[in-house]
This record gives structure tokens, sequence and C-alpha cells, in this order.
């Protein structure tokens, strides 16, 4: 996947990855996520997995 934000919103700018719908995931088990990011300047990142609808964050790390 590739994001090119020239000129970003102050706010941020979301990615939303629904390829991996319908996980399983279970409450109490540990899990990895691996990610590649590539940036000319440093930027700040928040990963969330919500409920299936969007509407929950189930976790959230920065």
């Amino acid at each position: 996947m590739e994001v090119i934000c020239n000129d970003c919103p102050a706010g941020g700018v979301s990615i939303y990855n629904p390829v991996f719908w319908g996980m399983n995931i279970e409450s109490g088990k540990a899990y990895h996520l691996v990610m590649y990011i590539k940036s000319t300047e440093p930027a700040e990142l928040t990963v969330r997995l919500t409920s299936s609808d969007g509407m929950q964050t189930l976790v959230q790390l920065r």
C-alpha cells in the first residue's frame, strides 16, 4: 500500500485496510503488529484495531 500526502491536514490522515476483516482477535491474547513506515520527516503514528463496524476502538497504540 502506498499513501502519498504532500499537504496533510493538521489533524492527520487515516488509512483503513479491510483486508484484515474477519480476524479472530481474542481477549487476553498477545498480538504483534509489524508495519514499515517511510517518511522524509518525523511523524506521529497511531495504530488502532476497531470493531467490525469501525465504531468501537478495541486497542490503540502510539
